[in-house]
């Protein structure tokens, strides 16, 4: 590559846009890292995120330091960046569409039926982790999502046998409006993470998987993607929020088919 080639000029620009975007970054972090706002950011992941005081630990080490090219790295600002959206209003999206954690490849894994019914069954002996397993199951939401509705009081509207939460969450592009159940299932506090430590001691299903069951299941049940989308809370970019929200009363119709499923294959379980 010749100097002052023109491909040599765009690797030098883009190279250029790069430092630019992550100077700005560490001068935004850098407002924000007194300890006031360090301990504020590890209560906020314990409390709010429900992460291990071991992980939130970590996470706190790595945006004390330089933006480095791991997982652990990006995913801790990320998440700082999340905490600041939440906490302080800033608007942060342009720094999240930089910051991707790097994937080794597409995980096309989708749990089967015996699997879903054998977490259950380990789940019997942990009153707590089954909860909030069950949530996953009937919201087909991000685990923490399925956290903050079971550890708070969002206002709800029932349409016959199906319950619609307002959750109202926003984290960075990621807007999630509401989250529908079964009106036959009663909510009760569960943590995100002692669901995670009993997955782990047993060898369970990982958040991420049961929300792939739900669309697939979803999907089978003939339920549009437009409307699985909607229910999960995927908000795609090219459809207006107006137009989004008026898909509720399809989804609440199309959501009983997964319900009426879901009630006869959880059978007693949810007793």
């Amino acid at each position: 590559m010749n100097p002052g080639s023109p491909a040599r000029e765009h690797v030098n620009s883009r190279r250029g846009r790069e430092e630019r975007w992550k100077k700005e970054l560490e001068n935004l972090k850098n407002k924000f890292l007194t300890n006031e706002y360090v301990d504020d950011f590890f209560s906020w992941l314990v409390k709010k995120r429900g992460v291990s005081v071991k992980t939130a630990r970590q996470y706190v080490g790595y945006i004390q330091k330089h933006l480095l090219d791991n997982s652990w790295s990006i995913r801790s600002h990320r998440l700082f960046l999340h905490y600041l959206h939440e906490t302080y209003g800033l608007e942060v999206n342009r720094f999240l569409e930089k910051l991707k954690v790097p994937r080794s490849g597409v995980d096309l894994r989708v749990p089967s039926i015996d699997e879903i019914y054998s977490t259950l069954k380990v789940l019997r002996d942990y009153p707590r982790a089954k909860t909030f397993f069950i949530f996953l199951l009937v919201t087909g939401l991000r685990a923490v999502e399925v956290h903050y509705l079971l550890n708070n009081s969002p206002g709800y509207n029932d349409y016959d046998n199906v319950r619609v939460y307002k959750l109202g969450m926003e984290r960075g592009s990621k807007k999630v409006f509401y989250a529908f159940t079964p009106i036959w299932l009663g909510k009760e506090k569960a943590s995100m993470n002692y669901y995670k430590k009993i997955r782990q001691k047993h060898g369970l299903l990982p958040a991420k998987y049961v929300r792939k069951f739900f669309a697939t299941k979803c999907f089978e049940l003939g339920i549009s993607a437009e409307v699985i989308d909607f229910i999960q809370g995927r908000t795609p970019r090219s459809i207006l929020v107006q137009h989004y929200l008026n898909l509720l009363p399809t989804a609440v119709r199309e959501y009983r088919k997964y319900s009426n499923w879901l009630k006869q294959f959880l059978g007693e379980s949810v007793g």
